[in-house]
This record gives structure tokens, sequence and C-alpha cells, in this order.
């Protein structure tokens, strides 16, 4: 009887050890087949989206809408920048009277085109040189109804 016992014993530990064998094999052929799914889903995904993973945060519509309006923002306030080079520098000994007398020069220039325009800020660029005079630099701001059309008046002086 203590035989059948242990040979009833040692049959149902078979058993087990079939059953988990089996267990673990169904469950790691469980979370390969998963894996195998989640890997389809992520190339689909990224097939859809022809963004780089870098670029994915702008690929929102109303982050582009904010870039363009932006960008479209700093375009109308750099059309109202000017050049003006060949202007003698000022002889005043202090920087602020040099300013001031490079803004009224670029406003007299400004009446002289025909544009109907004050000068914001007006400002010299690069090194001081004793052979030629920098160049002015400023922003202006236009007078609409007044005058001559700015966009007339800047053609005519080129």
């Amino acid at each position: 009887m203590v035989t059948l016992m242990t040979s009833i014993t040692n049959k149902m530990d078979l058993m087990m050890e079939a059953l988990a064998t089996k267990a673990d094999v169904k469950s790691a052929d469980n979370v390969s087949q998963n894996l195998d799914k989640l890997q389809e889903r992520v190339d689909k995904l990224e097939a859809s989206n022809p963004c780089p993973p870098s670029a994915q945060g702008k690929n929102n519509l109303t982050t582009q809408i904010n870039e363009a309006l932006s960008e479209e923002k700093d375009r109308e306030k750099r059309k109202l920048n000017i050049t003006i080079g060949g202007v003698k520098e000022s002889k005043a000994a202090s920087a602020q009277d040099k300013r001031v007398e490079d803004t009224t020069t670029v406003k007299k220039l400004l009446e002289d085109i025909g544009v109907a325009a004050t000068p914001e800020s007006v400002q010299r660029v690069g090194k001081p040189n004793e052979e030629k005079p920098r160049i002015l630099f400023g922003q202006i701001t236009y007078h609409e109804g007044e005058g001559a059309d700015p966009k007339i008046g800047l053609q005519t002086w080129k």
C-alpha cells in the first residue's frame, strides 16, 4: 500500500510539473504574442505619423497656428527696420547728443524722400572708423493718411 501511495504521489508530482511547464510555456507564448501585437501597433502608428519623435510636440494644430502668427508679427516688425549708409557721424561730445543728431538726420531724410514716418529708435552699427561713417540702423513708424504712401516714397528714393 505504501508503494502504491508513493507511486500515486510520484505520478501526481509528475503531472503537476507537466502542468506547471505547460502553464509557463503558455504564459511565455502569451507574453510573446502580446509583445508582437504591441510592436505591430507601434509600427502602424509610426507609419501613420510622418513626424520624427522630436517634432511630434509641434504636430499640434494650435502650436502651428501660434508659430505662424508669431512669424508674421516678426515679419511685420522687421518691415519697419531701415538702414542708411553714408551719413557723416556727429562730432557732438556726448553719446546722447550724437543719438539725437542721428535721429534728426533720419527724420529729415524720410521727409525729403516723401515718406510719412517717424524714427522710433536710431543707432550706429559697427565699430567707429575714421575712414568711413558707420551705418545707421533704425525702426520707424508710418503715419497712415499723412503725406505720401511710404511704399511709393521708398521706391522713388531707390
